[in-house]
C-alpha cells in the first residue's frame, strides 16, 4: 500500500507471528478496525508487518493523542532543551534515547545520564503527524516532546525533571541496540 493511500480491508490480512518477534508497534488482529480508512505515513511493501508508526493522518483527520497510546503505556511530555537543537527535526514515529542533565544547581556536581532509551515519539507540541510537521515553524525554544513510556518510564522521567533538565537523542528507525541504562 503506497504512502498516503487509506488501508482498506482487502489491502491486509491477518497471519500468526511468535510473540518473540512481535514488536510493540505492530497493529494486533483486535485492532483491524481501528486502522481501516486511516492513511499511511510510509508505503509498506506485501508480507511486511503493518505497525502504528505506519500510519498518518492528514490535518483534517487530527488524530486524539490517546488513540495513538498503546496498552500498558502512557503519553508523557516533556520540554524540548533550549539548547537541544536536535529536537527542531523530531517528526513523530521518530525513536529517541532520554537523557538527564542532572545537579543543574550551582552548588551540585553536575552529570549526564542516558535515562531511556529508544522511546518512540507520539507527538511534536500539538501535533501527532509527521506530515503536519513539514507544515510547522522550526522554533521549538518552547516546543513539547511527548513520549510513549511505560509507567516505571514515566516516574523515571518525572524525577530526572525535578533533578535537573532533559534532552534528547535521535535515534536511526532500526537501530534496536540497546546499552544499560542507569537508575535515578
Amino acid at each position: 500500500v503506497e504512502r498516503g493511500k487509506p488501508i482498506t480491508d482487502d489491502a491486509i490480512s491477518v497471519r500468526e507471528v511468535p510473540m518473540a518477534y512481535v514488536e510493540d508497534r505492530a497493529i494486533r488482529e483486535s485492532d483491524k478496525n481501528k486502522v481501516l480508512g486511516l492513511r499511511l505515513g510510509t508505503t509498506v511493501k506485501e508480507q511486511q508487518l503493518l505497525l502504528w508508526t505506519d500510519l498518518t493522518t492528514g490535518s483534517d483527520d487530527h488524530k486524539d493523542l490517546s488513540a495513538l497510546v498503546l496498552p500498558g503505556y502512557r503519553a508523557v511530555s516533556i520540554r524540548a532543551s533550549r539548547d537541544d537543537s536536535s529536537a527542531a527535526l523530531l517528526r513523530p514515529g521518530d525513536y529517541v534515547d532520554v537523557i538527564g542533565v542532572l545537579g543543574t544547581g550551582s552548588s551540585e556536581p553536575k552529570s549526564a545520564v542516558v535515562l531511556l532509551q529508544r522511546v518512540l515519539v507520539l507527538a511534536m507540541g500539538n501535533e501527532t503527524s509527521p506530515d503536519a510537521i513539514d507544515q510547522r515553524e522550526k522554533h521549538v525554544a518552547e516546543s513539547s516532546i511527548t513520549l510513549s513510556l511505560t509507567l516505571t518510564e514515566a516516574q523515571i522521567v518525572a524525577l530526572a525533571t525535578e533533578r535537573g533538565r532533559l534532552s534528547v537523542a535521535v535515534r536511526h528507525p532500526d537501530d534496536q541496540q540497546k546499552a544499560g541504562v542507569t537508575d535515578l
